[in-house]
């Protein structure tokens, strides 16, 4: 993001303090309006700060003919999409579609019904699946880490593949 808009979230990012930059990252959007090309301007410096859930608004602001096609679907997560994919062995284009349907790349997405994280994890689910796996110290506020969440919910597809033999339309 373009200076002096940039300046508060950076000063933020660079105190640890990531919650409060997404947020002042956001006003800012909001200020932007439907100023075209300000909003793909920013779209680049949102992924790069790592917040890949703001650039894919943009996208979807801006439609995927044109300005908005890059930011439809950000390259945010990628490689630990496909380390938590592969760990699992998922294909690693259902769980970006998932996370994109699920909670538009925003690692502290809450659902209506409590499920938490990039893939929205319940819970109780995640309690199942620490327990499973031997995970030490699990605590629900882990399931807002994207590291985490990727590997529960990689780790809970690849549970439900096998129940239901692979067949992704129940799974999903």
């Amino acid at each position: 993001p373009a200076a002096p808009a940039g300046r508060t979230p950076a000063a933020l990012l660079e105190c640890g303090e990531g919650d409060l930059a997404r947020a002042e990252l956001a006003r800012g959007l909001a200020r932007a309006g439907g100023d075209r090309g300000r909003l793909a301007d920013w779209a680049e410096g949102l992924v790069a700060w790592g917040f890949p859930g703001l650039a894919l608004r943009i996208g979807a602001t801006l439609g995927e003919n044109g300005a908005g096609r890059e930011w439809a679907h950000p390259p945010g997560y990628a490689a630990a999409i496909d380390a938590g994919a592969a760990a699992h062995g998922i294909d690693a284009y259902y769980v970006m579609a998932l996370i994109r349907q699920e909670s538009l790349f925003d690692p502290r997405a809450v659902s209506p019904v409590g499920a938490l994280g990039l893939m929205q994890i319940m819970p109780a689910t995640g309690r199942e699946i620490a327990d499973s796996s031997g995970w030490e110290g699990y605590d629900v506020g882990q399931l807002t880490d994207p590291a985490v969440n990727l590997h529960f919910g990689s780790r809970y597809l690849e549970d439900q593949l096998a129940c239901f033999d692979g067949f992704w339309p129940a799974v999903l």
